[in-house]
């Protein structure tokens, strides 16, 4: 690239580069129904681990799963 850095993977110019939301819902097959970071995060709810987030926009091209108010805008 012309700023010097490391070219992008042709995935992730394209936008075809995805995530795995869950390694346990690759592995089961099954949908996961609760969020993916409920076993991980310090601030989960009991909510947290009977509901599955909606991904939603934050800002420009900053899509969140979060079923807290403003944590996933700061955190």
């Amino acid at each position: 690239p012309a700023d010097g850095g490391l070219p992008l993977p042709p995935s992730i110019q394209s936008g075809s580069a995805g995530l795995r939301e869950s390694q346990n819902e690759e592995k089961s097959g099954k949908p996961e129904t609760r969020c993916a970071f409920a076993l991980r995060c310090s601030r989960a709810t009991a909510r947290c681990f009977t509901e599955k987030p909606a991904l939603r926009e934050t800002g420009p091209g900053h899509l969140v799963r979060c079923l807290l108010p403003g944590l996933s805008q700061t955190g």
